[in-house]
């Protein structure tokens, strides 16, 4: 069984940002690169006890992580959006397909 560190991206991510749900995640793959402080709540253990923490700082302060909710449903929607993931395949396959300089 593969240990919390030694994962791959995680869909729920997507999944639970993309519809305006708070995530609450441990620094795993590459999620901290996509998402910060600001749209999402990071573990500082992957612990039940931490887990707990974290969702009794929710509850404390549904109007702080609604905020931080929204931001996280934003970046997903500029990170996953069809049209945002199209344009930057656009840009990527108009890339490649130049021919490289002095060739």
């Amino acid at each position: 069984m593969a240990s919390v560190t030694e994962t791959t991206f995680p869909s729920k991510v997507v999944e639970i940002t993309s519809h305006g749900l708070l995530l609450i995640t441990t620094r795993t793959s590459d999620v901290p690169m996509l998402f910060d402080s600001t749209q999402a709540i990071f573990l500082e253990a992957a612990t039940g006890a931490a887990l707990a923490a974290a969702i009794e700082a929710a509850l404390a302060d549904p109007a702080g992580m609604a905020r931080i909710a929204e931001q996280g449903h934003r970046r997903a929607a500029e990170l996953f959006d069809a049209r945002a993931v199209g344009h930057r395949l656009l840009a990527f396959l108009d890339a490649t397909a130049r021919p490289a300089r002095g060739a």
